[in-house]
């Protein structure tokens, strides 16, 4: 009980603070204004975007590959 207690806790608090990514934004923020934040933000949900579906497509393509290599 005292792991589920601590590891609670931990959770609540990584889930609170501020990571590197927020931090860029609100620097970013209060340094160029509102435009410039959001101009940050959005490039950031771009990169992840392309991140994402950029390792599904090379699943994909490797299972690809493997189905020509068996010689189906």
């Amino acid at each position: 009980m005292d792991t589920f207690i601590a590891f609670s806790i931990a959770s609540i608090i990584m889930s609170v603070s501020p990571g590197p990514p927020k931090l860029y934004i609100l620097a970013r923020t209060m340094a160029d204004g509102h435009k410039s934040g959001i101009a940050a933000a959005s490039g950031m949900a771009i990169n992840s975007y392309v991140v994402v579906h950029s390792s599904n497509l090379m699943d994909q393509a490797r299972g690809m590959l493997k189905v020509a290599l068996s010689g189906a």
